[in-house]
C-alpha cells in the first residue's frame, strides 16, 4: 500500500517521526508520497 498524502514534513512529528515510519511500515505501507 502507498499513502499518497503524506505530511511527514509536519513539525509536529518532531521525535516520533522513526516510530511514525515504523508504524506505518508495521500497517503493510511500502511507499509514501509527502506532501508540501
Amino acid at each position: 500500500m502507498i499513502d499518497t498524502h503524506c505530511h511527514l514534513t509536519f513539525p509536529q512529528l518532531g521525535k516520533n517521526l522513526p516510530d511514525v515510519l515504523r508504524r506505518a511500515a508495521d500497517s503493510g505501507v511500502t511507499g509514501m508520497i509527502t506532501i508540501a
